[in-house]
């Protein structure tokens, strides 16, 4: 598939399949790379917090390193969808985490506001390409929390399979500040 010549919807569409189908035994190589090169990473080594996703059907996981980070004792925060947004909360332990939007796990309403406005992010994506671009799920609420704190450091990660040639990009999208893979 000539990536670079499909739309947002199709690139979507052909990478999620190729998610959906990844056998837990590759998907579990790809994590623990993926988890070897955010542990070793010094924005992340060297912040007081990090906000980070809760990983959903088969997305590069992050459990592991949010339990990394809290070990070492850098904060972690995780989004909550509000409204056309999401806004970040300060989360101690899964026990914090209830299921929310999509049946994704988000921060319950106990959590503290996160106000962390130079925090790195780890950003989940559909795909990136090597330009730092990111193609997201299309709610646009990543763009939307960029826009309104772009001081973050943002950082995709993925499988490899989701780092394409080139991906078809808007004004509105938030290009990426590092990008990893296995």
């Amino acid at each position: 598939m000539e990536i670079s010549k499909k739309s947002k919807a199709e690139i979507r569409s052909f990478i999620r399949e190729k998610r959906k189908n990844i056998s837990p035994e590759e998907e579990a190589r790809q994590n623990d790379i993926i988890f070897k090169r955010l542990s070793e990473n010094r924005v992340l080594s060297d912040a007081s917090c990090v906000y980070c996703y809760m990983d959903f059907r088969h997305e590069a996981g992050t459990g592991k390193i949010m339990e990394f980070l809290r070990e070492k004792g850098i904060r972690t925060a995780v989004p909550r969808v509000e409204g056309d947004r999401i806004l970040f909360y300060y989360v101690h332990s899964p026990e914090d985490l209830i299921k929310g939007c999509m049946g994704i796990m988000e921060p319950g309403p106990g959590c503290e506001p996160a106000r962390e406005l130079h925090a790195p992010v780890i950003v989940p994506g559909v795909a990136f390409d090597r330009a730092m671009n990111r193609l997201g799920y299309g709610g646009g609420y990543y763009d939307r929390f960029f826009e309104l704190e772009p001081d973050h450091y943002k950082i995709g990660i993925g499988f490899d399979f989701q780092m394409v040639s080139a991906l078809p990009t808007e004004p509105f999208d938030r290009k990426m500040d590092e990008i990893i893979i296995p």
